[in-house]
């Protein structure tokens, strides 16, 4: 499910696919992290990632040893591992019309937001008024 108030093929810079929406995040660079019982990713001071509910950071690859998963979860305080997305750059940032998000940095590392059963599991808010929210259960709400 997908609810925009704004129906049009691009929101605020946003582009709409088929299957996901591209988020205009790209060479943004993460300048704060914040943490309370979210994480908050802030991109240079215009837009800001939340991420409310279990995550899976997959840093890049290593030598012979391939990807690494990491948990994050925000609500434990269990984010450590997204400490390294300290001043990495955003190469891509897509958000599935299924409600999953998936950001891409650069150095290989990636932050995967699966939807959850009960709660916002993820937003994002700026450049500007764009804004974007994965609903519970799935799903995206997305207006400028």
């Amino acid at each position: 499910m997908v609810y925009l108030p704004f129906s049009t093929p691009r929101q605020a810079g946003a582009i709409e696919r088929p299957d996901r929406w591209s988020l205009p995040y790209q060479n943004l660079r993460v300048s704060q992290l914040r943490l309370d019982a979210q994480l908050t990713l802030v991109l240079d001071e215009t837009a800001e990632i939340v991420v409310g509910c279990p995550a899976t950071m997959i840093r890049g690859p290593t030598l012979g040893f391939g990807p690494t998963p990491v948990r994050i979860a925000p609500h434990r305080q269990q984010v450590s591992g997204a400490l390294e997305l300290f001043g990495a750059r955003v190469l891509a940032a897509v958000a599935f019309k299924d409600g999953r998000l998936r950001l891409l940095f650069d150095g290989g590392n990636q932050l995967h937001v699966p939807p959850d059963t009960w709660y916002e599991a993820w937003s994002a808010t700026g450049p500007g008024s764009l804004r974007a929210v994965c609903l519970p259960r799935g799903g995206l709400a997305i207006w400028a």
